[in-house]
């Protein structure tokens, strides 16, 4: 479907308020002016005009036009939102404006960056935003600036009617997610978008018992459960999508409608999923989700390892864009443990596809994070994602869910071993591949394997014993058996110790956080790592390091990293931590070192 990506922005405010937008090309201005006014949530009380300028001059598009009573331009031309389309004027580089309520005077500048040929939905969608919304009526662009001014100063003598004004407006943080659900919503986009041209997904469904024999004998030999893969019958099966998809549609409404009641040998529910799946079949998806939405006992009842192991691998190819559905899986308590976890694979496999924008799959992950429950571990789930995508943006929420033990230790270390693992060289932590091909899927099921695996565990083990000795006995005989390491003579020596390079093996490559962060910062950080983190050492190393050794070494890089800080503190006028965990936060914020590093300098 031809669609366009285009940046709308408010005239006269600062800091910039941006909506990225795809729009369908097959809109009038009318449905475009209700998709604006969800955009930046008006309430579409006012009046509104499109100013248009092209080679035949000056357009003004309007609602009415013949009750239009604002004095026009000599040149302009008046015509009707509702019999203009936008692809007679949008072109790549065009831009036009967009003006909504003449008394507050809101103008918006639309400018369009590109036109997509193979746009996958009917239905508008933003991709990128700044800014929060703006409330009805509050003054046009120097009232709005004036009221988040007085917000911002409880002191003010205004801030408390200000407050309760805006309270009544609904001013609230823009929430892509919610907005772009909306949109989706908004107006029924499959028959705006629709054309003599434009095939229908809705087939019919034909009777069963009027199908072709050939279809038939298909049916027959893949409803139940076969004794052996039956290659032939597959082979021809691929060969029949025309046929077989909506057979195959109907055996999963089917499946889902009668679960419960389901035999454990019906085989075609499961076969339709993976040979959908193959065909990329968008219908699929709906029935995934009425299927996922199911008692969790009757879907593992039936469906048992295919639930844990190819779920997200059928969601990927078969998704129609329905984003909405698919997040309503996490909403809703019930739904099976493993699916709830199958939307974060299948949220970063379309991210992967450039099918969402990063902003959107921020948003989408923030909001998946407020919805954890505490019946099950769906925060540690997502969490795998973010390093997965490593989702620098998310590590705030990350210690959060940790606090609250959300997150446990034990799967990750401590926050600041979950730091490196974001900014390490570690991607694809989790990469669930999409179905492509349904009879090899079928051959990796044991029922259908003929191969056997040895265990190599135990090998495995002794190996892991022998290197164990090897190192222990290497150490010994530089160190032998009780002997401590000497307490150091001066702060220098430990700060040029050979081991500090050992222990910073595990911190971020610094070429990856300078993208993020200055030198000068990340020399503090690496200073709080070495003295903070958890040294994973062997027994023998830890008889060597004498308590006494430890706590010098801690306090040397703390004070060190101190006088850096209050350098930099100093430079850049940063007169609270807050505000330099802000800008500087990479493992840890101030609360976590600074009062212990100044309790060292005291000492």
């Amino acid at each position: 479907m031809k669609a366009y990506e285009l940046t709308i922005t408010i005239q006269g405010i600062h800091p910039e308020i941006m909506r990225n937008l795809l729009i369908p090309a097959s809109l009038r201005f009318q449905e475009l002016h209700l998709i604006l006014q969800t955009v930046f949530e008006w309430q579409n009380y006012h009046l509104f005009e499109f100013s248009c300028t092209t080679s035949h001059g000056k357009h003004i598009i309007t609602e009415n036009p013949e009750e239009y009573d604002f004095p026009a331009d000599d040149d302009s031309e008046r015509l009707d939102a509702e019999e203009t389309w936008i692809d007679d004027y949008f072109r790549t580089g065009y831009q036009c404006t967009y003006t909504y309520d003449f008394g507050d005077t809101w103008i918006h500048n639309l400018t369009i960056h590109k036109c997509i040929e193979d746009y996958p939905y009917p239905y508008p969608r933003i991709k990128g935003f700044s800014g929060n919304m703006i409330p009805e009526d509050c003054g046009g662009p120097n009232g709005y600036e004036h009221l988040i001014q007085v917000l911002d100063d409880p002191e003010h003598e205004d801030y408390i009617d200000m407050r309760n004004w805006a309270e009544m407006q609904g001013l609230h943080p823009f929430c892509l997610f919610e907005v772009n659900r909306a949109l989706q919503h908004l107006l029924p986009w499959e028959s705006i978008a629709a054309s003599p041209d434009t095939p229908d997904w809705e087939v019919p469904l034909a009777i069963r018992k009027n199908c072709v024999p050939a279809v038939r004998k298909i049916l027959r030999k893949l409803t139940w459960l076969p004794r052996n893969l039956p290659m032939e019958i597959l082979t021809e099966a691929k060969t029949m999508r025309e046929s077989l998809t909506d057979y195959l549609l109907l055996a999963l409404d089917d499946a889902a409608e009668h679960l419960a009641d389901l035999p454990e040998n019906y085989f075609l529910p499961m076969y339709a999923l993976l040979q959908l799946a193959e065909w990329k079949e968008p219908r699929t998806f709906p029935l995934l989700i009425k299927l996922s939405k199911q008692d969790p006992g009757d879907l593992e009842a039936y469906f048992s390892g295919f639930l844990y192991e190819i779920w997200a691998s059928v969601m990927i190819p078969t998704y129609n864009g329905d984003l909405n559905a698919l997040l309503s899986l996490v909403e809703l308590p019930y739904v099976n443990h493993n699916i709830k976890g199958d939307v974060g694979a299948v949220l970063e496999s379309l991210y992967r596809k450039d099918l969402l924008s990063r902003q959107e799959l921020i948003t989408a992950f923030q909001w998946m994070f407020d919805q954890y429950s505490n019946t099950d571990d769906f925060a540690e789930l997502l969490a795998f994602h973010v390093i997965s995508l490593q989702l620098t943006e998310l590590l705030p929420t990350i210690k959060t869910q940790m606090i609250y033990g959300r997150i446990h230790p034990m799967i990750f270390g401590e926050f600041d071993e979950f730091v490196d693992y974001v900014y390490g060289e570690t991607t694809n932590v989790v990469n669930t591949e999409p179905v492509t091909d349904a009879i090899e899927e079928l051959k990796k099921w044991p029922c259908f394997s003929s191969t056997t695996t040895s265990s190599q565990s135990e090998d495995y083990l002794l190996q892991l014993k022998k290197e164990r000795a090897e190192k222990e006995a290497a150490f010994y005989q530089i160190h032998p058996k009780g002997s401590t390491r000497p307490l150091p003579e001066s702060e220098a020596e430990i700060l040029a110790e050979d081991d500090i390079k050992r222990w910073l093996a595990e911190y971020p490559d610094p070429a990856v956080l300078s993208q993020h962060f200055d030198q000068e910062s990340i020399r503090i950080d690496q200073l709080v790592y070495l003295a903070l983190h958890i040294r994973r050492m062997p027994e023998w190393e830890q008889e060597y390091e004498t308590p006494e050794y430890a706590e010098m070494r801690r306090n040397a890089y703390l004070k060190k990293a101190y006088r850096l800080y209050q350098d930099k503190c100093t430079r850049e006028n940063i007169r609270d931590e807050e505000r330099y965990d802000q800008n500087y936060m990479i493992h840890y914020e101030c609360r976590d070192w600074v009062h212990e590093a100044r309790r060292a300098m005291r000492k």
